[in-house]
């Protein structure tokens, strides 16, 4: 169990952190992007195998290509809004802070 007493209050989500890579080539925007959101996602304790999670799925943005990923998201968004609940620019929770969420998942392999 953790310290939350700095912990004003603790959101009831699962904060998943993800930076696009390379969004404009099909090849990664499925196997480097897709498939990994999907994969941590399902295999979430909190998900027990399903995109039925405890408790909503927040996908923080981290910084990336900006330009190509304007160009790739009206095409990888579908797939990505249909797993999580909201998607948010990281620079939301990782300013100021501490910010305290339920459960924390990121990267891009299981």
């Amino acid at each position: 169990r953790y310290n939350t007493s700095s912990c004003s209050t603790i959101r009831d989500e699962i904060s998943f952190f993800h930076s696009f890579h390379h969004p404009d080539n099909m090849y990664h925007g499925v196997n480097d992007n897709i498939v990994p959101i999907a994969t941590k996602i399902f295999t979430h304790p909190l998900c027990n195998y399903s995109f039925e999670c405890a408790f909503p799925v927040v996908l923080y943005m981290l910084p990336t290509d900006g330009p190509r990923l304007k160009k790739a998201l009206g095409f990888f968004m579908p797939a990505v809004t249909s797993m999580v609940s909201e998607i948010r620019p990281a620079d939301k929770i990782l300013a100021g802070g501490p910010h305290c969420v339920r459960a924390v998942a990121w990267g891009k392999s299981p």
